[in-house]
């Protein structure tokens, strides 16, 4: 009985201290597990906050920067309005001696052409003394004793056309007044006409218009000198 007992309490008292031993070798696993745990979790706390740190870092460079540019900005600026302000003060200075010159220029030349103007109307605007010119002309079948009249712009022309045989008359279509009436043969027709200035240089036609007398022969020259 007491061997049995003694046996069993040695049981007894290896299972305690077994107990004891895996409850020691586990709490003392889970400190070092623990801690190291709580390193590493301050490890990353502390590279986040890094990482952070670095982000703000480069938000307060980013700001920098734009403020940096900012101001570069603000200087150029100022420059430029200064130099367009200037050129255009320059502008602004350039333009009345320009107006001066343009005036002086249009001033002397005004005045050359004033005077090269009047020269040519002094000069260039005489006309020939007007001139009274008549002309005795007889009509006879089928023709003019005279064939060719010359005459000058602005002349007052009389034309006395007696007929020696048959119907006829002389005209010319182009100058107004220039046409006389028909007359049998014994009688005779007077006109007077002006030369238009328009005439000048030019060279009509004067003719019958009784039948078919021009297509005879009854016509000739009348030319204005230029």
């Amino acid at each position: 009985m007491i061997k049995t007992y003694n046996q069993n309490g040695f049981a007894h008292i290896v299972i305690v201290v077994a107990v004891v031993l895996i409850a020691a070798v586990s709490f003392t696993g889970y400190r070092i597990f623990g801690a190291q745990d709580n390193k590493d979790s301050d490890v990353s706390n502390t590279e986040l906050i890094e990482s952070a740190g670095d982000g703000t870092k480069s938000d307060n460079s980013l700001t920098d920067n734009k403020e940096s540019a900012s101001d570069e900005m603000s200087i150029s600026n100022p420059t430029n309005s200064e130099s367009s302000e200037d050129s255009s003060s320059n502008t602004t200075t350039t333009a009345p001696s320009t107006v001066s010159d343009g005036g002086s220029s249009d001033g002397s030349s005004g005045g050359n052409s004033s005077g090269g103007s009047g020269g040519g109307s002094s000069g260039g605007g005489e006309t020939p003394a007007t001139q009274t010119k008549s002309f005795t002309i007889d009509s006879f079948s089928f023709g003019y004793s005279l064939s060719t009249l010359n005459v000058s712009p602005g002349d007052v022309v009389t034309i006395n056309l007696t007929n020696s045989g048959g119907k006829h008359d002389w005209t010319v279509d182009e100058i107004s007044g220039a046409r006389t009436t028909i007359i049998n043969g014994g009688q005779s027709d007077s006109i007077t006409f002006t030369v238009p200035q328009s005439a000048a240089g030019k060279t009509y036609m004067f003719y019958c218009s009784v039948g078919n007398h021009r297509a005879l022969g009854m016509e000739g020259n009348f030319v204005v000198s230029s």
